[in-house]
């Protein structure tokens, strides 16, 4: 039997598998996502997960349900969840694809079993993260699509709807900026405000990136290349690809591509940017202030808080211990805080515009 024990925010888990391949499998998928944060303690009740590899569990769990009632829920990308009700308060889990089986023991143990299927090495993540929306709802936090990193130990959120060109300037900026930086997440963040303070806190989530984004980074494009990323992903040639084509890399490759940057967990918020890539080609850049109500409308077209429709559309797993109505309301005060206590601008730049430029005209508003 090989084990490891970890700790992710204030969830702790355990991987145990009785095959060795099956255990370095596990270990590696979990090093993409794994940020220490022994220092930040999020929630006052501790979460436990372990993540076992085991055909013969595997195989008497489907049997012990075989035959029992179950409760449907549809969860993250249209999959169903069965929901079958055991004895002392056990819920156990089985996805419609019959990849894995969650077991969970009242509110703060949970147990994820699969028969090692490579498949099944995102679903230990995907645990984490639906607990991780919903303790963050509960504590009035709100999930927007943005993109968070930090220059100069200024914390910079950038906010747009798909193909706004979020990723495109998020990559820029740590490419072009000359000083120490730090990432938090792509494409998902928890955001609080509060008074005078507001933050952000990063997702365990891969850095989804354009084909079109990567050529037009010397830094992204050299990774790409020396690692024959995109021909492992799809078994094609990375010159062929489309400027569309979209690929994912793992969250802890972003400190390893971009120089002089870490990757961090929480920071405050001093700038939110409404990025616009002009894909027309030019060189062009301006930015401005937003006045009240663009600036309200653009936030709340990036909540995606109580709306996730990408991914958790619907509590499954962790019920959370807040009404529907409190989470709305939750959010309007929190929006309405942040439009009031942050600087947010608008910023259009060309696919042709200098990095150095952009990075000149980011800095005059911190």
């Amino acid at each position: 039997m090989y084990k490891k024990d970890y700790e992710f925010e204030n969830i702790t888990f355990t991987v145990q598998a009785n095959n060795y391949e099956d255990f370095n499998s596990q270990l590696r998928h979990i090093s993409q996502f794994y940020i220490s944060l022994s220092e930040f303690s999020n929630y006052s009740d501790k979460i436990n997960i372990k993540y076992v590899v085991d055909v013969k569990l595997y195989e008497e769990l489907k049997n012990k349900i075989k035959g029992k009632k179950a409760r449907l829920y549809q969860s993250f990308e249209n999959q169903i969840h069965a929901e079958y009700s055991m004895e002392n308060n056990t819920k156990i889990y089985l996805i419609d694809t019959e990849e894995y089986i969650c077991i969970k023991y009242g509110d703060n143990d949970y147990e994820t079993i699969t028969d090692g299927r490579k498949i099944s090495e995102r679903w230990l993540f995907r645990v984490v993260r639906e607990i991780l929306v919903r303790k963050n709802e509960e504590k009035k936090g709100l999930f927007m699509h943005g993109t968070g990193l930090v220059l100069e130990d200024q914390g910079i959120l950038i906010l747009g709807n798909s193909g706004a060109g979020k990723t495109t300037l998020a990559t820029r900026l740590l490419s072009g900026a000359d000083c120490e930086k730090q990432f938090l997440s792509n494409d998902r963040v928890f955001l609080y405000s509060s008074g005078n303070e507001s933050r952000m806190e990063y997702f365990p989530i891969p850095v989804v990136l354009a084909s079109g984004t990567v050529k037009n980074n010397l830094q992204l494009n050299e990774y790409f290349e020396k690692n024959n990323i995109y021909e492992n992903k799809t078994g094609k040639p990375f010159d062929e690809a489309p400027d569309n084509a979209k690929i994912d890399i793992p969250l802890t490759d972003i400190s390893e591509i971009f120089d002089k940057t870490s990757l961090i967990p929480i920071h405050k918020i001093d700038l939110i940017i409404f990025s616009k890539l002009n894909l027309s080609n030019n060189d062009g850049l301006t930015s401005n202030y937003l006045s009240a109500h663009p600036r309200e409308v653009g936030l709340s077209q990036t909540c995606f808080t109580t709306h996730d429709w990408e991914s958790l559309r619907m509590e499954w797993i962790y019920k959370r211990k807040i009404k529907h109505d409190q989470i709305i309301e939750d959010r309007i005060v929190t929006l309405n805080n942040l439009s009031e206590s942050v600087p947010i601008i608008h910023l259009n730049f060309g696919v042709q515009t200098k990095t150095e430029d952009i990075v000149r005209l980011i800095k005059k508003y911190y």
